[in-house]
């Protein structure tokens, strides 16, 4: 099925904290395993820009990976 919510990619910017973007990929179909630790390589970045307490399932910084993101200078 087509969705139809998402018609058009957007751009989407976020002010605050360490700039970063997700790397371009080969791929137009990425693997959903892939897709799910993107999303926690921006989750980690937002946490540590929030107080500890805040942080939720993202409190171990530890944790953190960033093989998919690419800092901005």
């Amino acid at each position: 099925a087509r969705n139809l919510f998402l018609p058009f990619r957007q751009k989407l910017t976020i002010a605050f904290g360490r700039p970063f973007r997700v790397k371009q990929m080969e791929q137009k179909r990425v693997p959903k395993e892939v897709m799910q630790q993107i999303s926690d390589e921006m989750m980690y970045q937002l946490a540590m820009v929030l107080p500890e307490d805040y942080r939720g399932e993202y409190a171990d910084l530890s944790k953190a990976t960033t093989d998919y993101l690419e800092f901005l200078s």
